[in-house]
């Protein structure tokens, strides 16, 4: 009987141990699944090399506020870390192939060919300019997926939009948070592009975005998915270059 009644209660104590174990595991899965208020796979380009990183978005934290933490390649970690986030002059190229590539300078960009080159405009009449029509089309939102407040411009081939403050737009400095970006032209031997900057007068750190006829509207739904420094680009873009580029 004694030998029972010590079975039951080693029973019963397990039983306790193991609900114990179940609820701990149980309040340390659920805040961990409800950190990020999204989760995405960044794939970036950097020096040649292409990395796949699986991301979490933390949004509204009073220690790291509408930042992007990286869950996976410790290689990638490691390199945007300590280089990638610390170059002061970075160019964000967002490739049509959906790949983020990154550059260490506006100069290393150029040498690669990958944003064309500019229209020379001298000597060009306003009327050729207007015979030309509008080639292209952006729109600037507040909010992201395309919603609240917006900014509209268009260009056309002989014409370039210069915004060195966006406070004087409608106070639209630091306000982006997606992108519409459409190329309006059949001709395959232009394209569009935007290159938004995160300081007045073209300064500092750069976001490039092409449309063209393999990709005549490309739109970025959510800036806080692309990296820049040690946080994002939304609510980061304070001055911007618009034009019709060769390809």
């Amino acid at each position: 009987m004694k030998n029972l009644s010590n079975t039951l209660i080693a029973i019963f104590i397990m039983a306790i141990v193991f609900v114990s174990c179940s609820q701990e595991q149980d309040s340390m899965s659920g805040p961990l699944e409800n950190l990020y208020s999204e989760m995405f796979t960044l794939k970036a380009r950097y020096q040649g090399i292409q990395y796949d990183v699986l991301c979490g978005l933390i949004e509204g934290d009073s220690i790291k506020n509408d930042s992007i933490v990286f869950l996976s390649n410790p290689a990638f970690q490691a390199i945007y870390t300590s280089e990638i986030s610390n170059l002061p002059n970075l160019v964000t190229y967002i490739n049509n192939d959906g790949f983020i590539e990154y550059f260490d300078t506006k100069e290393a960009i150029l040498r690669s060919g990958k944003i064309g080159s500019a229209i020379n405009t001298n000597n060009i009449s306003e009327v050729a300019t207007r015979a030309a029509g509008v080639m292209s089309r952006i729109k600037l939102y507040d909010d992201r997926n395309y919603k609240d407040r917006h900014l509209e411009y268009v260009v056309g081939l002989y014409n370039i939009i210069q915004k060195p403050q966006l406070r004087d737009e409608d106070g639209f400095n630091d306000k982006t948070s997606s992108i519409k970006l459409y190329y309006l032209s059949n001709d395959t031997k232009y394209q569009a592009k935007f290159e938004g900057f995160e300081n007045d007068t073209y300064q500092g750190r750069s976001l490039i975005m092409i449309a063209n006829t393999s990709t005549p509207n490309y739109c970025i739904s959510n800036l806080k998915r692309i990296p820049c420094g040690s946080g994002n680009w939304n609510d980061r873009i304070t001055s911007f270059v618009y034009s019709i580029t060769e390809n």
